[in-house]
């Protein structure tokens, strides 16, 4: 709700600071889409061959040999390309979001990326 009401505002005030509803109702659709992720399901499939990521938009899959290491919190677990901590692992790492499946994806990603980076992060 909150994020709904942050893409209508923003797209209010954009049209009312250029003087245009056409500039505002452009800004309004460019928050939508940057923001999609959070309007629309992502789903995630953990095979022997890699990880699929399927959105409303997007479709792709990554092998489990680009990933080194991983991270897990409350909420998910980080698939890191590096072997050790690098600031560059939230970029091009992929998060994987829990729902209700903790343990079966925390043992799937333990049998195929070897390389815990620490067993459990406190957030």
């Amino acid at each position: 709700m909150v994020a709904v009401t942050a893409v209508i505002l923003a797209g209010v005030f954009a049209g009312y600071a250029m003087d245009s509803a056409g500039f505002g109702l452009l800004a309004t659709v460019i928050m939508f889409l940057s923001l999609a992720k959070f309007f629309f399901r992502t789903r995630y499939k953990l095979d022997d061959t890699g990880v699929t990521v399927k959105t409303t938009t997007l479709s792709f899959t990554r092998p489990w040999s680009q990933f080194r290491s991983y991270y897990i919190d409350r909420n998910g677990v980080l698939l890191s390309p590096f072997g050790r901590p690098s600031r560059l692992e939230n970029f091009r790492g992929l998060y994987l979001n829990f729902s209700e499946n903790r343990e079966a994806v925390v043992e799937r990603v333990k049998t195929h990326v070897r390389t815990p980076v620490a067993d459990e992060v406190v957030v």
